[in-house]
């Protein structure tokens, strides 16, 4: 059975030196190393609110992957070679309005 590996380049963030401040909000991604030629990774995402506040915080929203609105919510993947795997995705023109729902609370801690 052949395997790829799975490369994630989707936030970069330097190490915090001890004496900065924790930021208000972290991301954690975490995925498996390899995925199986034709099958879908899982990738998970954990944000932490470090405030004393709860955070509303906007998703992927429609048009967002295709960087037409913030916040832009893509994944990139490219292969072995550093190529992109998939390219000229594209949207359809249209952007829906925003709702409710494609917001998130983040509780405070």
């Amino acid at each position: 059975m052949r395997t790829i590996p799975l490369l994630l380049g989707l936030l970069t963030a330097a190490p915090i030196p001890p004496a900065t401040k924790t930021p208000p909000v972290t991301c954690a991604i975490s995925r498996c190393p390899t995925v199986e030629l034709g099958q879908v990774p899982v990738i998970s995402l954990a944000l932490t609110n470090h405030t004393r506040s709860e955070m509303l915080l906007a998703g992927s929203l429609d048009a967002s992957d295709c960087k037409w609105r913030f916040p832009h919510c893509y994944f990139e993947v490219t292969g072995p070679d550093g190529k992109p795997v998939v390219t000229g995705l594209g949207c359809c023109g249209n952007v829906t309005p925003l709702r409710e729902q494609d917001f998130a609370r983040v509780p405070a801690g």
